[in-house]
């Protein structure tokens, strides 16, 4: 379960007694429930046994005396058999059931109910054990997700170095290449036709190392380190490599600032966010369609910034993505970081980043940085 499902998911709750009278009332006190809770009954606790196993219930209330298996017991099953997944347990005990009041506890019972039920104990229990299960689903999916950016994360490290040394020896043989063209072309300096070849040889062979030397710069690993970063000239170089990267049906545009506002940054770091957003805007377009990366100064608050924009035209993000975005993993099917990652590098220099979506409308990134004043 994603957290994006954590928030939308209507309650499942399913009530155990083998009492069908106990059962009837609070049926009639949960009747007009219905529209916020999924309400199951069941007086067989055998068979609760086998429904809890194989349905995702949030809350289960148990009585604590029943015949073949008492609710400790299912309590206790339960717990050892779906752990930390496992429903919220409530048990129904008598006032004087001290001994087994403690005993419920000590199997990590949420909640004691006691008889006979009042039908504003039962809602403010069942409220409060909803709360907290949502709460625990939460942070069970966030711990599935920093798990998997974890995993990521080392494949990304391992890519990193097969790709450096792919670079590497793909930079010497493009050398040699570019060598053998400046000797051809001096061999043929009274030959015209071959002159100009080899010149697009070398060119070629020259575009080819740049991209290498940007795709070192990408996979290399160093420590942080802040200097004077001109945005438009990075986002230039970044471009370069998308295009060599994304498929031919996308399309990107540049409307760039032309000038020299710099900002203090992390070269690797803004390189990466640029290439994260724009290959994620990919994906998710499923490599047809546009991307426009706009470079802008503006003054917010007094303060000069230069405002870097990524836009796709893919499908859009819903309202309660978009809420929730800052606990997901990086965007409907992407790669690479996770947008939490994103924002904290962000964050690091003092930027800020906001984000508007429609369905089927598309989905803009807007990043603001701070400006150096000479």
């Amino acid at each position: 379960m994603n957290i994006t499902e954590v928030y939308k998911k209507k309650a499942k709750i399913l009530f155990i007694d083998d009492d069908q009278y106990v059962l009837d009332g609070i049926k009639r006190s949960l009747h007009n429930t219905g529209d916020h809770w999924e309400i199951s009954y069941m007086n067989d606790v055998n068979n609760a046994y086998k429904s809890i196993l194989h349905s995702e219930y949030d809350i289960v209330v148990s009585d604590i005396k029943m015949p073949t298996m008492t609710g400790l017991e299912l309590l206790e099953k339960i717990k050892s058999e779906l752990k930390e997944k496992g429903p919220e347990f409530i048990i129904i005990t008598g006032i004087e059931d001290k001994e087994l009041k403690r005993a419920a506890l000590n199997l990590d019972a949420t909640d004691l109910l006691n008889k006979p039920i009042q039908k504003e104990d039962l809602l403010a229990r069942l409220n409060n054990a909803i709360r907290l299960k949502s709460f625990k689903d939460k942070i069970c999916a966030q711990n599935e997700l920093l798990e998997e950016q974890l995993i990521q994360s080392q494949k990304m490290e391992v890519v990193g170095l097969m790709t450096s040394g792919v670079a590497h020896d793909f930079n010497n043989i493009l050398s040699v290449i570019s060598n053998y063209s400046q000797l051809l072309k001096m061999l043929a300096e009274d030959n015209p036709a071959i002159k100009t070849r080899t010149e697009k040889i070398q060119t070629a062979s020259g575009h080819g190392q740049k991209i290498i030397q940007q795709l070192l710069n990408f996979v290399k690993k160093k420590d942080t380190s802040f200097e004077k970063v001109n945005l438009d000239i990075l986002v230039g170089e970044s471009i370069d490599l998308l295009k060599s990267t994304l498929s031919k049906k996308v399309s990107i545009q540049f409307h760039r600032l032309q000038n020299n506002y710099e900002i203090m940054a992390d070269h690797t770091q803004i390189f990466q966010i640029i290439m994260n957003l724009c290959l994620n805007a990919a994906k998710a377009m499923d490599n047809d369609g546009t991307i426009s990366i706009r470079l802008d100064k503006e003054s917010i608050n007094a303060e000069n910034v230069v405002v870097l924009e990524i836009a796709d035209n893919g499908p859009g993000m819903d309202t309660t993505f978009i809420e929730n975005i800052s606990s997901i993993k990086t965007s409907t099917n992407g790669t690479g970081l996770g947008l939490t990652i994103v924002q904290r590098i962000i964050k690091n220099h003092a930027g800020t980043l906001s984000i508007k979506s429609k369905k089927d409308k598309g989905t803009t990134f807007t990043i603001v940085f701070p400006i150096i004043e000479n």
